[in-house]
Parts: C-alpha cells; sequence; structure tokens
C-alpha cells in the first residue's frame, strides 16, 4: 500500500495529518492489513496539547527523555490531532483542522472496531495500576479483542532497568504475535525504548499515545455512559481547560506572529502570481540515476497547495532522487511547511532520497522557528549542482554509472566510469530515451575514462532520437582518451561538440 498523503500541518515542530475521528480510526486498521502485505512495521501517533509540549520539549537526562525518542516519534507514519487545543492551534496558523474528537472519542470507536474485526493487542503502561485497570476492562467490555498481553514501566518500582530487561519486553511483543501494539508515553522511558527497538519490533502497528486513562475512560463511557470520578472532572477541567491552553498558546503564538509578519512583507515586496514547473522527470536503471528536480511556487502557502499538492505526489513517486527547489520562494507558511514534511515523509517511507536547495533567508529562518530544520537539515544544500556532485561523489565506486537531469528544455547527462561493450550491453536504452523524450540532450563526458565502438553506438542511437524529433544533441567535457575515439571514428564531424555544460547550454540557447 502506497502511503496516504494527507493534508498536513507543524505544531511545534510536529508534523499533525488533518484527519477525522472516522479516518484515523479507519487509517489504522489499514495500516494493519497493509503489513500482510509488504511486512513493514508501521508507527502511528495519537497526540494532544501534552504530548506536542512534551514532544517539543528539551532532553532530559533525569526523565529518560532523549532526542532520538523524540524525533522518532515526530517521523511516526502517521500522526492524528486530538482535542481543541490542537485544532485551535492548527487554525490560529491558517489550517483548519476536521471537527476535533478527544481521546475518550477515538478510543471507543478504535476497540469497537478492534472487536468487530477481531484483532489482538498488546498494552505498554505506565504503572501497573493503570495497564491492569485498562486490561480488566478490555476483556469483559470487548470479549472478541484478544489481549495478547500487558506490561508496565513502573519507574517508581525500577528506575534504571537493564538491557536484560529491555530486551526480555521486546521478545515478550514478538512472540505475542499481536495485531496492534499500544504504548503509552507519560513515561518518558516508554519512548526511549521504542525510540531504540521500533524497528526491532514485529507487531504490524504501534501507536504511541499519552495516558492510560484515556482507555479507562473510553470503556467507562461505553459500558456505563458519562459518569466520571468528581476527582477526575477537576483534574480534567485545569489540565485541558487552563494549564495546556495557556502553555501551549504562548508557544503557538510566537510562529503565528513571526507567519504574519512575513506574510505582509512578502505581499509588499515579492508579491506575484504563483509559478509552479517541473524541471526533471525520470526514472531508475542498474547504471544511473535519474534526478528529479522540482521548482516549487512563491508563495508557497495554503493558496496554492490545494492546486499543486496532488501533482507533487505523482511526481515523488516518478524518480528514487528529488530535488525541492525553493530559490523561488520567498515566503512559506505552515501549509507550506506541512506539505513539504508530508512530501518527506511519502519519500521516506518508498526509500526515496529527498534535497532541498536554493533556501532563501526568511524561509530558513521559518524552519528555525517552526522547530522543524532538524527534518530537512542533513539534506540541505546550496543548489541543483551541488545536489549533482554529491550523487557523482558517491557513484565514483562504481565501473560506469551516469546521473541524469533536465535542465530547461534539454537533457543533460552526466557519465562516470568506463563505458565498454559489457557495459553497453546492460545499459536500458528505453530508459534513457524516454528520459531525453522531445528535449535537446547534453552528454556530459568530463566523468568518462573509457569508452570502445560499443559504448558509441549507444551515443550514435541518442543523436538519431534527438534528429528525429528535431532536436540538437551536444557532447561536452571530453578526456583525452575520449577525445581519440571521437577522431579515430570520426564523429567529432558528426556530433556537436563543447567544452562543458554551459558552453553546450549557451549553444542551446543561441538556437532559440
Amino acid at each position: 500500500m502506497k502511503p496516504a498523503l494527507f493534508e498536513t500541518t507543524v505544531l511545534l515542530g510536529v508534523p499533525i495529518d488533518n484527519l477525522g475521528l472516522d479516518e484515523a480510526v479507519d487509517r489504522i486498521f489499514s495500516m494493519v492489513d497493509a503489513h500482510a502485505r509488504d511486512g513493514r512495521p508501521r508507527l502511528a501517533m495519537a497526540v494532544d496539547a501534552d504530548t506536542i509540549i512534551r514532544l517539543n520539549a528539551k532532553p532530559n537526562a533525569r526523565t529518560g527523555q532523549s532526542r532520538d525518542w523524540i524525533n522518532a516519534m515526530r517521523h511516526s507514519d502517521l500522526i492524528m490531532p486530538m482535542g481543541r487545543a490542537t485544532a485551535w492551534a492548527a487554525r490560529s496558523m491558517g489550517t483548519r483542522l476536521k471537527p476535533p474528537f478527544s481521546g475518550d472519542q477515538w478510543f471507543d470507536k478504535f476497540l469497537r472496531l478492534a472487536e468487530k474485526k477481531q484483532k489482538s493487542l498488546f498494552l505498554v503502561g505506565r504503572s501497573s495500576q493503570e495497564v491492569n485497570a485498562a486490561a480488566d476492562l478490555v476483556r469483559p467490555a470487548y470479549p472478541d479483542i484478544r489481549l495478547a498481553g500487558w506490561v508496565a514501566f513502573d519507574s517508581r518500582r525500577d528506575p534504571k532497568p537493564d538491557n536484560s530487561h529491555e530486551s526480555g519486553l521486546l521478545d515478550k511483543i514478538n512472540s505475542s504475535y499481536a495485531d496492534l501494539l499500544l504504548i503509552d508515553l507519560q513515561d518518558p522511558r516508554a519512548g526511549s525504548w521504542l525510540a531504540r527497538h521500533r524497528h526491532r519490533l514485529n507487531i504490524p502497528v504501534t501507536l504511541a499515545f499519552t495516558g492510560s486513562r484515556q482507555i479507562t475512560s473510553a470503556i467507562a463511557n461505553h459500558l456505563q455512559g458519562r459518569g466520571k470520578n468528581l476527582s477526575l472532572v477537576f483534574y480534567s477541567l485545569w489540565h485541558h481547560f487552563l494549564h495546556t491552553p495557556v502553555v501551549f498558546g504562548f508557544k503557538i503564538l510566537p510562529i503565528v506572529f513571526y507567519q504574519q509578519y512575513q506574510h505582509l512583507a512578502h505581499k509588499l515586496f515579492h508579491a506575484r502570481p504563483p509559478a509552479f514547473s517541473v524541471k526533471a522527470s525520470m526514472s531508475r536503471s542498474p547504471q544511473g540515476t535519474i534526478l528529479k528536480i522540482i521548482v516549487l511556487p512563491d508563495p508557497l502557502d495554503a493558496s496554492v497547495i490545494g492546486e499543486i499538492k496532488d501533482e507533487l505526489k505523482s511526481m515523488i513517486r516518478q524518480a528514487p532522487k528529488v530535488v525541492l527547489d525553493l530559490s523561488d520562494v520567498y515566503f512559506m507558511d505552515s501549509s507550506g511547511l506541512g506539505l513539504l514534511l508530508a512530501l518527506w515523509r511519502t519519500a521516506a517511507a518508498e526509500n526515496r532520497q529527498m534535497f532541498l536547495v536554493g533556501i532563501r533567508p526568511p524561509v530558513y529562518r521559518f524552519f528555525k522557528i517552526s522547530r522543524t530544520l532538524d527534518f530537512f537539515e542533513k539534506s540541505i544544500l546550496p543548489d541543483p549542482d551541488a545536489v549533482i556532485d554529491l550523487l557523482s561523489r558517491n557513484s565514483r565506486d562504481s565501473s560506469f554509472y551516469y546521473l541524469a537531469v533536465i535542465r530547461g528544455s534539454a537533457a543533460v547527462f552526466h557519465l562516470y566510469g568506463q563505458l565498454d561493450a559489457h557495459r553497453a550491453a546492460d545499459m536500458d536504452m528505453e530508459s534513457v530515451i524516454e528520459t531525453i523524450g522531445d528535449r535537446n540532450a547534453i552528454l556530459n563526458l568530463a566523468g568518462l575514462k573509457f569508452i570502445d565502438s560499443a559504448g558509441m553506438h549507444l551515443f550514435i542511437q541518442i543523436q538519431r532520437h534527438a534528429a528525429r524529433n528535431g532536436r540538437t544533441c551536444i557532447f561536452c567535457g571530453l578526456q583525452p582518451q575520449v577525445q581519440q575515439m571521437f577522431e579515430i571514428l570520426r564523429l567529432d564531424k558528426l556530433f556537436s561538440v563543447t567544452k562543458d555544460v554551459s558552453a553546450a547550454e549557451k549553444v542551446l540557447s543561441d538556437n532559440i
């Protein structure tokens, strides 16, 4: 199953998928079904304002909270919003979430559907009291749900669990063959454990949430209506209607003010009609990588996201490596940032590599103030040429390799290594010809150390394809040995040859 691309917004560096109650529950079970097809475990997270604040907090060695588990949670396959405070924060930043729902509502619907589908659950709670209470309530309330097991971290009893304890917990969970693992993150060590072991879990879907009381409250509502303990009522009023909104609001407001300020500045100094263009479109072949360069529009905000989201989603899936060029973008709001994160997560789920280039200072500052810079930091480069240089360095160990990039109306092929009869026989010429299409072709041979007559035959095929379409084929950057082969076969008279790619592009521009 291909990962869905939901509308996404970003709250304090946490990407929030815009899902309603029914969509959120259905998506969890579709992820369970997807595991049966591809065997890839998924991580989903239910977040409210408290959880977002916790994920945004500084690492704390005393509580066991680390940057690793915070990042692991933020990179979940699905992050579901809960509570009115989350909806209010998203709306204040320009994204209207679907009708908000509480944790009680979500777990009630989730457990009903789990029973209907006869799924099995494994519970990991903060304390034995809470997880045992939840287990004791689940069994009579939902008899068709199989409880595969339950454990608690019990931080007061076992403040520093050793490695054998952690390995034993992992083995117990995996040997349960549960469909869903529910893990309560109220104890930060649970998040740290999950971050360390998530890739060793064999459970189809792990659902991380905050507060086992949500399960017990949902079951109580299911069995007895809305009756609640009076102390829980006062706690809920204080925590959810006063403490959390105040803390959350003061963290969100600076981003809102900055976003509004930048939007006003953009209108005054950079306003122009949005333009969306695609600079590259390629596919994968055994000897080469096709690099897709997508130039994003300005402004990258809610006014254009709806129009370009589906097209971008399709483009991302057409190439193994993608460059998002933001050199034209002077303003981006939380909707644009949410789109980037959604594309990033889609690419990561499909093992595609993505780069961001041409980021202007206002956009870079927005990454920092929204606390999302770490999502992209290792893949931010100055321009597309820097990406090409990076990929070419990574391919130098190959005997033959090419990198294909679309620049305007030309397909530019950068060739590396030795193109002899053996490598030429393995070349996927259909992919090469499809990449060129009806464009001009530039073959940069600066990295090509050797070529024989079989390799030259491939060049002739490319030349003929360009000629049939009324296009030009130019060769550049010839090394001495390659130059000699051109001269021996007298192809230097047949082909157009220039010094480098810039000179070739100039020839093409002069011919327009």
